[in-house]
């Protein structure tokens, strides 16, 4: 039996988006009312404000996430 290659299904395009720090802290104070819990690091709401920018695009599929500070 002939084995058939895989049907493409999509692209993977690696992005790199500055979030400014004072909107990632406000998108951590967000989190926190909305969880009820005050655990969230303002690099994490870092990634939840790029996460929500790409879902309204109808990109909320993820395959890799990484966080880093930057610092002038």
């Amino acid at each position: 039996m002939p084995s058939t290659p895989p049907e493409l299904s999509g692209y993977t395009v690696t992005l790199e988006v500055f979030v400014p720090a004072e909107r990632a802290a406000h998108m951590a104070d967000r989190l926190d009312h909305r969880w009820h819990i005050e655990n969230w690091t303002p690099g994490a709401a870092a990634y939840e404000v790029a996460r929500e920018a790409l879902e309204k695009a109808g990109l909320a599929r993820t395959t890799s996430v990484g966080v880093e500070e930057v610092r002038h």
